[in-house]
């Protein structure tokens, strides 16, 4: 082809092609529900650069500070004597109680939390607790509800940390009898596979009663149709320490077995490595209950089985220290937080006062994202309702939402913040305040508009290249963050008792 043709053809596809971009609609053209024909708009091409990512540098100055402050807890104390109008639950045979200060690196930069008329003694209830949960040799719980953002122990896992180095406890906390995915950082966890699993989510669960329990999960290694015979079934659970984990995470001090319901006797035996050490016989019963073995911390395997006819209902098994503070991760996929409602409120509260729940933290949105609607009242209402039934269960009850993170999109090659997701953030918050909860806002925390992007890209990357999860280098930063806020909170409660004194 002669050196005219050619350009004369070039021409005509470049004509062509700007004719399609100038007149191909913006939004595409959907064939159906799961595909949409796109085609680039001519502005984006001119305009490729005019998305300006989050700056993001004082958030990656924090791995440094993680380095730092995982194996050593970098602390300034400050003497502090706490007077009666604020620590009314104090033990008042003590004239004061020495408390600790924390001090914290830049606390002008934190994202702060917020407070329903910005009044933040809401958390007084449980900073009495935690200051209190050592010298009472009582254990605190801190339950961590999430989606797949929590999955796996991330985030969860610093929070624990932090906390029981500062207020006392071991222990990875509350599992499931089984787990979806195996690759939690902070424990491995195996089962048999005649387990069935049943989660609170699960739109085909049939059975006629909603007992999920705290975990939000229930698991049997019987089913229905098993229930009836005369076979001895068994099963087992192993659990592991990890040596990719924090300290604290590696005790075994307490394992705690939760159950109920079973119709016949079911023996259950505790192993330590492959020494039998325990034996306890789960007696027929129709209600909760709950069986703990002290452990022998220099194991580092230890196994449960089962033998009976029927499975009793497993809600979990606690691996806890018998004072300080347990945090618990209970994260399921593809929940939006939406799904409390669906739990036995008199078994909740049952379990909530047993294991002596203080705090919770929800931390949802991701799955909420991907709902694009007008507006997200409905939402704002849907999440409030849950908020109102969670704090039902214990009248000394505190709630923290973390607010949905950035997630973004592409956007024509350029990965930009979801158009929806303040809206979701907005009405995260509306139904926090509704509700009396506390509310910390991830969105901003980690940069704001176009920040997920930063994450992404940052060396080492912070966030997955979905564009929407963090990386566990990442959740690590989010979880010291969201520490520093709640530990400032802490700071002024013990400083304005101070003042008062």
């Amino acid at each position: 082809m002669k050196p005219y043709k050619t350009l004369l053809f070039l021409t005509s596809v470049f004509v062509v092609l700007l004719t399609i971009s100038f007149t191909f609609p913006r939004n595409g053209i959907k064939i159906n529900d799961d595909f949409t024909i796109q085609f680039v708009k001519i502005d984006d091409l001119l305009n490729f650069e005019k998305t300006q990512y989050a700056d993001i540098t004082n958030i990656i100055e924090k791995i440094s500070l993680l380095d730092d402050t995982t194996n050593s807890n970098a602390k300034k104390s400050l003497n502090v004597s706490l007077v009666d109008s604020l620590t009314s639950d104090i033990d008042s045979t003590q004239e004061s109680l020495t408390l600790e200060i924390e001090q914290l690196s830049n606390p002008e930069k934190i994202r702060h939390l917020e407070f329903p008329n910005g009044d933040a003694s809401m958390l007084k209830n449980v900073f009495t607790s935690l200051s209190n949960a050592k010298r009472k040799k009582e254990l605190v719980r801190i339950l961590h509800y999430g989606d797949s953002q929590i999955e796996g122990d991330r985030i969860t896992a610093l929070i624990r940390y932090k906390l029981q180095t500062k207020f006392g406890g071991s222990g990875v906390g509350l599992l499931p009898a089984t787990q979806a995915f195996d690759y939690s950082v902070s424990i491995k966890q195996t089962a048999s596979d005649n387990w069935n699993r049943y989660t609170i989510i699960d739109k085909t669960n049939a059975f006629s009663h909603k007992r999920f329990g705290l975990v939000s999960i229930m698991s049997k290694f019987t089913s229905d149709e098993q229930q009836n015979d005369s076979t001895i079934h068994e099963s087992w659970i192993k659990f592991q320490k990890s040596k990719f984990t924090y300290a604290t995470n590696q005790k075994f001090v307490q394992c705690k077995l939760l159950y109920g319901y079973n119709q016949s006797p079911v023996i259950a035996e505790l192993y330590c490595g492959n020494k039998l050490t325990k034996v306890q016989t789960l007696l027929s019963n129709n209600t909760f209950n709950s069986v703990a073995w002290d452990l022998d911390n220099s194991v580092d395997e230890l196994s449960i089985k089962f033998a009976g006819k029927e499975s009793p209902e497993i809600y979990g098994i606690a691996f806890d220290d018998k004072s300080g503070v347990a945090v618990d991760n209970l994260a399921i996929r593809g929940s939006s937080g939406l799904d409390f409602t669906k739990n036995d409120p008199a078994l909740l509260k049952q379990m909530f006062k047993q294991l002596n729940v203080k705090m919770l933290i929800l931390e949802y949105g991701i799955n909420i994202v991907s709902q694009k609607k007008a507006n997200y009242e409905f939402y704002e209402n849907w999440f409030y309702s849950q908020l109102d039934f969670l704090k039902k269960m214990s009248p000394d009850l505190t709630i923290i939402v973390i607010g949905v993170s950035d997630i973004s999109y592409n956007n024509n090659g350029v990965y930009e913040t979801t158009p929806q997701l303040e809206q979701i953030r907005d009405a995260q918050k509306n139904a926090a305040f509704k509700a009396g909860c506390a509310f910390w806002d991830l969105y901003e925390a980690m940069g704001g508009k176009n920040s997920m992007p930063s994450w992404a890209t940052a060396n080492p990357p912070l966030a997955a290249k979905d564009y929407s999860h963090f990386s566990y280098q990442g959740a690590k930063i989010v979880a010291q963050m969201f520490y520093e806020s709640f530990i400032y909170e802490y700071n002024q409660y013990v400083l304005l008792a101070n003042e008062q004194k």
